[in-house]
């Protein structure tokens, strides 16, 4: 929901994060009312698997 190009911003949130490493997200709504973290959440799905 802060970037631009939120592909980018989540490969790189990737990139710097240690082996076998946990990323954590915090929104304020469900993903129902927060579109941009439920496409952050869809691109997420599809990089990791």
């Amino acid at each position: 929901m802060f970037f631009t190009d939120r592909r980018r911003a989540l490969r790189e949130m990737l990139r710097v994060l240690a082996p076998g490493g946990h990323m954590a997200v915090a929104v304020w709504d469900c993903l129902d009312n927060t579109p941009a973290y439920a496409a952050e959440v869809a691109l997420l799905e599809r990089v990791a698997g």
